[in-house]
This record gives structure tokens, C-alpha cells and sequence, in this order.
């Protein structure tokens, strides 16, 4: 098991992610009840980015964005937290509402 680790921390300190990873797994295969195999899988998954598209919405940049004439796009830094903070504000609302028509008869 000491051997897949020594890899396992070769592989992080390269960044090489994916090859560590293959061959964590590989060593999971042999010995099964090592768990310190499983959190050396996780801590070089961690270094891969995620997987799928990419996010989209909010998160992208709009080249139309050319203020104040156009508003409507993604302001790196700025927007983000605003919306955040409104539906952050507007979800405890909806939430309360059922909670309140059920309290009002106590």
C-alpha cells in the first residue's frame, strides 16, 4: 500500500491527476480494505477540473455588455453577488409562506 501512496504523492507533486488516479484505482483493486487508497483517489481527483460544459448563465461574459447604453450581461465581480444575494432573499420567503398558513391555526 506504501508504494501506491509514494506514486500517489509523485503524481500530485507533477500534477499529473489522471495517471495517479488510474493507478490508485488499480491499487484499490488489489487490496480492497485500503482506505487510505480511497482519500489518495480523492485528494488527486480534486486537482482535475470538473467535469461537463461549462457553466453558462450568469457565469459568461457578454461581449454586448457596453454600458450605459446595453446592461444586460455578466459584469465579472459585480452581478454574481447580486443576484446571489436576491435569491438568497426571496427563497426564505417562499419557504415561510406553507410554514405560516400551517402555524396560523396554533
Amino acid at each position: 500500500m506504501n508504494l501506491y501512496l509514494d506514486f500517489a504523492n509523485i503524481a500530485y507533486s507533477h500534477q499529473s491527476f489522471q495517471v495517479g488516479i488510474d493507478v490508485i484505482t488499480d491499487g484499490m483493486g488489489v487490496l480492497p480494505t485500503a482506505s487510505p487508497l480511497y482519500l489518495a483517489r480523492g485528494v488527486l481527483r480534486a486537482g482535475l477540473p470538473a467535469p461537463g460544459e461549462d457553466m453558462g448563465g450568469w457565469y459568461n461574459f457578454s461581449s454586448d455588455f457596453d454600458p450605459p447604453k446595453n446592461m444586460t450581461g455578466y459584469i465579472p465581480g459585480h452581478t454574481f453577488g447580486q443576484y446571489l444575494s436576491g435569491l438568497a432573499r426571496a427563497t426564505p420567503l417562499r419557504a415561510r409562506s406553507p410554514l405560516k398558513r400551517r402555524c396560523n391555526g396554533w
